[in-house]
Protein backbone atom coordinates (compact mmCIF):
# COMPACT_ATOMS: atom_id res chain seq x y z
CA UNK A 1 0.00 0.00 0.00
CA UNK A 2 1.35 3.40 -1.02
CA UNK A 3 1.54 6.19 1.55
CA UNK A 4 0.95 9.61 -0.06
CA UNK A 5 2.20 12.81 1.58
CA UNK A 6 3.23 16.36 0.76
CA UNK A 7 6.85 17.39 1.34
CA UNK A 8 5.80 19.49 4.34
CA UNK A 9 4.30 16.41 6.06
CA UNK A 10 7.14 14.00 5.25
CA UNK A 11 8.70 14.37 8.71
CA UNK A 12 5.47 13.12 10.34
CA UNK A 13 6.37 9.66 8.98
CA UNK A 14 9.70 9.46 10.85
CA UNK A 15 9.82 6.23 12.82
CA UNK A 16 6.92 4.62 10.96
CA UNK A 17 7.43 1.36 9.08
CA UNK A 18 5.87 1.31 5.63
CA UNK A 19 5.23 -1.94 3.83
CA UNK A 20 5.39 -4.62 2.85
CA UNK A 21 5.56 -4.18 -0.89
CA UNK A 22 3.92 -6.61 -3.21
CA UNK A 23 5.95 -9.74 -3.86
CA UNK A 24 8.88 -9.59 -6.29
CA UNK A 25 9.96 -12.93 -7.77
CA UNK A 26 13.72 -13.37 -7.86
CA UNK A 27 13.98 -15.74 -10.81
CA UNK A 28 17.13 -17.38 -12.14
CA UNK A 29 16.55 -15.43 -15.36
CA UNK A 30 16.65 -12.15 -13.40
CA UNK A 31 19.85 -13.25 -11.64
CA UNK A 32 21.47 -14.32 -14.94
CA UNK A 33 20.53 -11.05 -16.66
CA UNK A 34 21.84 -8.99 -13.73
CA UNK A 35 25.10 -10.94 -13.90
CA UNK A 36 25.42 -10.27 -17.63
CA UNK A 37 24.76 -6.53 -17.25
CA UNK A 38 27.18 -6.13 -14.34
CA UNK A 39 29.80 -8.56 -15.71
CA UNK A 40 29.51 -10.62 -12.50
CA UNK A 41 29.37 -14.28 -13.53
CA UNK A 42 30.46 -15.78 -10.21
CA UNK A 43 29.27 -19.40 -10.17
CA UNK A 44 27.20 -19.12 -6.97
CA UNK A 45 24.87 -16.82 -8.92
CA UNK A 46 24.78 -18.26 -12.44
CA UNK A 47 25.67 -21.98 -12.28
CA UNK A 48 22.71 -23.90 -10.79
CA UNK A 49 24.45 -27.29 -11.13
CA UNK A 50 27.60 -26.26 -9.25
CA UNK A 51 25.62 -24.12 -6.76
CA UNK A 52 23.39 -27.10 -5.86
CA UNK A 53 26.31 -28.51 -3.85
CA UNK A 54 27.03 -25.22 -2.08
CA UNK A 55 26.00 -24.28 1.44
CA UNK A 56 22.93 -22.57 -0.09
CA UNK A 57 21.68 -25.61 -2.02
CA UNK A 58 21.29 -23.55 -5.19
CA UNK A 59 22.06 -20.23 -6.76
CA UNK A 60 21.67 -16.97 -4.90
CA UNK A 61 21.08 -13.44 -6.15
CA UNK A 62 23.88 -10.91 -6.27
CA UNK A 63 23.79 -8.65 -3.23
CA UNK A 64 23.79 -5.69 -5.60
CA UNK A 65 20.73 -7.10 -7.38
CA UNK A 66 18.75 -6.85 -4.15
CA UNK A 67 20.24 -3.40 -3.53
CA UNK A 68 19.15 -2.27 -7.00
CA UNK A 69 15.53 -2.97 -6.04
CA UNK A 70 15.51 -0.20 -3.40
CA UNK A 71 14.15 2.37 -5.87
CA UNK A 72 11.26 0.06 -6.74
CA UNK A 73 10.49 -0.49 -3.05
CA UNK A 74 10.56 3.25 -2.32
CA UNK A 75 8.36 4.02 -5.32
CA UNK A 76 5.78 1.42 -4.35
CA UNK A 77 5.57 2.45 -0.68
CA UNK A 78 5.93 6.25 -0.69
CA UNK A 79 4.51 8.94 -2.97
CA UNK A 80 5.53 12.54 -2.29
CA UNK A 81 2.78 14.34 -4.17
CA UNK A 82 4.36 17.75 -4.61
CA UNK A 83 7.85 16.56 -5.54
CA UNK A 84 8.73 17.37 -9.13
CA UNK A 85 11.80 15.12 -9.00
CA UNK A 86 13.01 12.39 -6.66
CA UNK A 87 16.74 11.67 -6.94
CA UNK A 88 18.59 8.69 -5.47
CA UNK A 89 21.11 10.81 -3.60
CA UNK A 90 23.20 8.03 -2.07
CA UNK A 91 23.51 5.31 0.50
CA UNK A 92 25.02 5.26 3.93
CA UNK A 93 25.23 1.82 5.50
CA UNK A 94 24.52 -1.25 3.32
CA UNK A 95 24.54 -4.83 4.60
CA UNK A 96 23.60 -8.22 3.14
CA UNK A 97 22.82 -10.27 6.29
CA UNK A 98 21.48 -13.35 4.48
CA UNK A 99 21.51 -14.96 1.04
CA UNK A 100 18.63 -14.39 -1.38
CA UNK A 101 17.93 -17.73 -3.06
CA UNK A 102 16.85 -18.02 -6.65
CA UNK A 103 13.08 -18.48 -6.81
CA UNK A 104 12.45 -16.46 -3.66
CA UNK A 105 9.58 -14.04 -3.29
CA UNK A 106 10.98 -10.76 -1.98
CA UNK A 107 9.19 -7.96 -0.11
CA UNK A 108 10.43 -4.57 1.01
CA UNK A 109 9.88 -2.30 4.01
CA UNK A 110 10.82 1.34 4.55
CA UNK A 111 11.32 3.25 7.79
CA UNK A 112 11.92 6.99 7.59
CA UNK A 113 14.87 8.07 9.72
CA UNK A 114 15.55 11.75 8.94
CA UNK A 115 14.09 14.58 6.89
CA UNK A 116 15.68 17.99 6.35
CA UNK A 117 16.07 20.60 3.67
CA UNK A 118 15.12 24.05 2.52
CA UNK A 119 12.88 25.70 -0.06
CA UNK A 120 14.90 24.18 -2.95
CA UNK A 121 15.05 20.55 -1.83
CA UNK A 122 14.15 18.07 0.90
CA UNK A 123 16.54 15.25 1.83
CA UNK A 124 15.16 12.06 3.33
CA UNK A 125 17.02 9.14 4.88
CA UNK A 126 15.25 5.80 5.16
CA UNK A 127 16.20 2.35 6.32
CA UNK A 128 15.08 -0.06 3.62
CA UNK A 129 14.86 -3.76 4.46
CA UNK A 130 14.36 -6.53 1.92
CA UNK A 131 13.32 -9.97 3.13
CA UNK A 132 12.34 -13.14 1.32
CA UNK A 133 9.02 -14.72 2.23
CA UNK A 134 9.50 -17.37 4.92
CA UNK A 135 12.83 -15.94 6.10
CA UNK A 136 13.50 -14.17 9.39
CA UNK A 137 16.69 -12.35 8.43
CA UNK A 138 16.64 -9.69 5.68
CA UNK A 139 18.84 -10.24 2.64
CA UNK A 140 19.55 -6.50 2.36
CA UNK A 141 19.34 -3.58 4.78
CA UNK A 142 20.43 -0.14 3.62
CA UNK A 143 20.09 3.47 4.62
CA UNK A 144 18.92 5.10 1.41
CA UNK A 145 19.11 8.84 0.78
CA UNK A 146 16.59 10.57 -1.46
CA UNK A 147 16.53 14.20 -2.51
CA UNK A 148 13.14 15.62 -3.44
CA UNK A 149 12.95 18.76 -5.56
CA UNK A 150 9.57 20.51 -5.22
CA UNK A 151 7.59 20.80 -8.44
CA UNK A 152 7.73 24.58 -8.06
CA UNK A 153 11.56 24.49 -8.17
CA UNK A 154 11.94 21.95 -11.00
CA UNK A 155 11.02 24.67 -13.48
CA UNK A 156 14.39 26.29 -12.70
CA UNK A 157 16.80 23.53 -13.83
CA UNK A 158 19.82 25.25 -12.25
CA UNK A 159 18.62 24.16 -8.78
CA UNK A 160 17.95 20.48 -9.53
CA UNK A 161 21.47 19.15 -8.89
CA UNK A 162 23.05 21.24 -6.18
Amino acid sequence: MTTSVELAQLSTLIGQRLGPTSSIEISQKMIDEFGRVTLDSQWIHVDPIRAKNSQFGGTIAHGFLSLSLLSHVMYELLLVKDAGVAINYGLNKVRFPSALKSGSQLRGYVELVRVNGNENFTDMACTVSLIADGEKIPCCVAESLTRFIPSTVVQDESTVVS
